[in-house]
């Protein structure tokens, strides 16, 4: 039986002699060598959640080219734009499954059922309601109505995933504004209270 640093020089000798060929012709050669050895079905690196360490990173296409040599799953997506709160997790969520998500789960709307598998994927904590956090995303402007208890991901929803969730200087702009809002909250309940 052979070493298996032997193995990982092979596989890095495959992918050295692959990168000159257009992607299509790479997964030609490849099927081609699965179908010689007898191999019935290979897991493509597009279909991995998370690339191995040892293999070239597999580009995933999004608009915005931000992962452009990434494979990313929801998990390292939380941790890289560090959402502040369930509205913006859902956001996140809505985001991955339009954009970066493997081919299968790929989809343009968002349902309540997505709220509850995603943020357990993510190691996020779930809300108390889930389809209340869709409503709260469309009410502060992130999401469009497509039917019932469903809902789609509009520009700026997507351009805070995008774009601005998990950036420093907006992070710190934004809570500034929730704290603020949560201080006028209080004062105006205080003058309530005071009346009655």
């Amino acid at each position: 039986m052979s070493n298996p640093t032997d193995k990982f020089d092979v596989l890095r000798s495959i992918v050295e002699q692959l990168k000159g060929f257009p992607r299509d012709e790479q997964e030609r050669v490849i099927k081609w060598a699965c179908e010689e050895l007898g191999i019935d079905s290979v897991s493509t690196v597009k279909e991995l959640k998370v690339a191995p360490s040892f293999l070239p990173e597999s580009p995933v296409q999004t608009d915005s080219n931000i992962y452009s040599n990434k494979v990313i799953d929801i998990r390292a997506l939380k941790e890289e734009r560090s959402p502040a709160t369930a509205v913006e997790m859902a956001v996140l969520v809505a985001y991955y499954l339009g954009e970066l998500a493997p081919e299968t789960e790929k989809k343009s709307e968002i349902e309540t059922s997505d709220i509850t598998t995603y943020f357990k994927q993510a190691s996020y904590p779930l809300p108390k309601v889930p389809s209340m956090t869709l409503v709260h995303a469309k009410n502060a402007g992130y999401f469009e109505s497509v039917e019932k208890g469903r809902f789609r991901l509009n520009p700026v929803g997507y351009n805070l995933a995008a774009h601005t969730m998990g950036k420093a200087e907006n992070r710190s702009s934004s809570v500034r504004k929730r704290t603020v809002r949560k201080s006028v909250v209080k004062k105006v309940s205080k003058k309530n209270v005071k009346k009655k």
